[in-house]
């Protein structure tokens, strides 16, 4: 559970930052500096994604199956 709650804090302040990142990255000529912070920023967003919903699937797998056992019993 503290994985959820790591990235609700991450997701929050992509969230809050938006503004100064469209301000300071996206409104400027690309370098490789701005190529990295987008990697970093966004690539983190989609990894949490992923890793959040693979958490989901995992428990919800396990839960099945505990109330599957417990039903055979």
């Amino acid at each position: 559970h503290s994985s959820s709650l790591l990235a609700a804090v991450y997701l929050y302040d992509t969230v809050l930052t938006i503004p100064d990142s469209i301000e300071l990255i996206w409104c400027r000529k690309i370098t490789p500096a701005s190529v990295l912070y987008i990697l970093n920023r966004y690539l983190t967003i989609v990894l949490l994604v992923l890793e959040l919903s693979a958490m989901a699937e995992s428990d919800c797998t396990v839960r099945s199956l505990s109330l599957q056992n417990a039903s055979a019993l």
